[in-house]
């Protein structure tokens, strides 16, 4: 990373990787530990992420334990929530979260973190 939008409301990164190294828009952004977001924009030497905890950011995901499907906002706070789970889904705090693939947005089984809390 080399670089962070300003705004306390815009969940931003840049990455001195760009498009001479075959970076594009809309590819996944992972790292060892999951899923960071999506690149959004891309010049020759750097690209800017739009990062899962942005309040516009929304992915399908998977519970791994239970296969059950949910969408994960990101918000204004920078907190992630699972939202649209059917109300009858068993959840566990520590359930793996992947990506779904649905939409196209974001490839399946994508490791996205873990659920800590559960309201």
């Amino acid at each position: 990373m080399i670089g962070r939008d300003p705004s306390p409301f815009l969940r931003y990164v840049i990455i001195n990787i760009g498009s001479n190294e075959g970076v594009l828009p809309g590819m996944p952004v992972v790292t060892e530990k999951g899923l960071v977001g999506r690149v959004d924009a891309v010049i020759a030497e750097a690209a800017r992420v739009q990062l899962v905890t942005d309040a516009a950011s929304a992915v399908d995901v998977r519970l791994q334990a239970s296969n059950t499907e949910a969408m994960l906002q990101g918000s204004v706070t920078g907190e992630l929530s699972l939202n649209m789970i059917s109300q009858d889904a068993v959840i566990q705090t520590g359930d793996v979260v992947l990506t779904s693939g649905l939409g196209g947005t974001y490839p399946p089984n994508l490791l996205v973190g873990q659920v800590v809390s559960i309201s």
